[in-house]
């Protein structure tokens, strides 16, 4: 209601070293940890702590655990939240997620992490930070969630600028879910390979890259299961073509799946 949030946006803004604390807050989330908020606002630990006591006396935060506090409703966090133009929130998200990724030494919660980087405009960033969500969820057992986090990547990719590296990553994170598709629906799926194809079309001819070659020997495997011996074929040609000064040792890879193929065509003299 209006009568009571003018006098609690006035309260909010009343010092200069409420504004940033509270900003930075309210993109933290409801709950924030003391550690990240002094690591995102440009203010000393005791300037924080002077601030979080000012703020627990106006009862717009509480205690939450040990060294934690939260907004005492989630709307005094949206008001806060509107103390900040879009420019300043897209910046603080940006600090938020760099900090997650640096706090403890430790794996964050890469969902959180890939959440602040969309809203920070920093897509490839959050395309990275959905992949290794995506990891996690694979390392747990949860297929169906970690498609999901590659497809949130790949969506995030979508709205970077086009370029040799964009191509590769798009690369990586369609093999990756082009085989998880597969692992679950089998080597006949149609999504899984749509997935495939785009990676070949992406790939083309340019094998000087490491992870990209790696990945075509992967796509040359998914072929092969599927039995399309002539798509195989293609690959393990393009394969050959890639042995270049430092890879010769994948040769004897290259010629036992081509030594297999052609035995699935009858071709025994090859």
């Amino acid at each position: 209601p209006e009568a009571l949030y003018e006098p609690l946006f006035a309260r909010l803004g009343a010092s200069a070293n409420v504004v940033p604390v509270v900003e930075a807050a309210a993109v933290i989330g409801r709950q924030m940890d003391r550690a990240l908020l002094c690591s995102v606002v440009d203010l000393s630990d005791d300037e924080v702590d002077d601030v979080i006591d000012e703020l627990e006396d106006a009862l717009v935060l509480e205690p939450w655990g040990t060294n934690n506090w939260r907004f005492r409703h989630e709307l005094l966090r949206e008001v806060a939240a509107e103390l900040a133009p879009p420019s300043v929130r897209r910046g603080l998200h940006a600090k938020v997620a760099d900090a997650l990724v640096g706090v403890g030494g430790g794996d964050p919660d890469w969902r959180l992490v890939a959440a602040h980087y969309e809203r920070a405009e920093r897509f490839d960033e959050a395309a990275s930070a959905y992949q290794q969500a995506s990891t996690a969820a694979r390392l747990r057992g949860a297929l169906a969630e970690a498609h999901t986090y590659l497809t949130e990547a790949l969506a995030q990719l979508d709205r970077t600028k086009p370029g040799p590296d964009r191509d590769r990553h798009e690369v990586a994170l369609r093999s990756r879910r082009g085989l998880l598709t597969s692992a679950v629906e089998g080597y006949q799926s149609r999504d899984a390979a749509a997935d495939v194809e785009r990676c070949l079309q992406l790939a083309g001819t340019d094998l000087r890259d490491d992870e990209l070659f790696a990945t075509l020997a992967t796509v040359a495997s998914y072929y092969f299961a599927r039995a399309d011996l002539h798509r195989t074929a293609q690959v393990l040609e393009s394969l050959r073509v890639g042995l270049g000064k430092g890879r010769q040792w994948f040769r004897p890879a290259i010629e036992a799946l081509s030594g297999a193929v052609a035995w699935l065509r009858g071709d025994f003299d090859a």
